[in-house]
């Protein structure tokens, strides 16, 4: 589940994600996301956002990385918590 609200140069996201692992290794988790992004000019953009990966007892999945899973926590259970800034810049 996720959401966009444009207002002006402004973008403001959320987003929801369920893993719901129905295989004998029951590795459940839930990722939530927020951000935010500001049009400066027609080829740059600022942008910043903040995820966290909640674990199941038996899951030890990290914060997503382009769309993918980007490796492992070390412990099961384990949640993970991330922030992301920058600069998108056009040519």
């Amino acid at each position: 589940l996720s959401a966009i609200v444009p207002f002006g140069k402004h973008r403001l996201f959320a987003s929801f994600t369920d893993f719901n692992d129905k295989s004998d290794f029951n590795r459940d988790a839930k990722l939530y996301g927020i951000g935010y992004t500001y049009q400066a000019e027609e080829t740059t953009k600022y942008y910043i956002a903040a995820g966290r990966m909640s674990n199941s007892a038996n899951a030890s999945f990290s914060l997503p990385d382009g769309g993918s899973l980007a490796g492992d926590v070390l412990k099961p259970g384990r949640s993970v918590t991330g922030l992301m800034f920058g600069v998108t810049l056009g040519f």
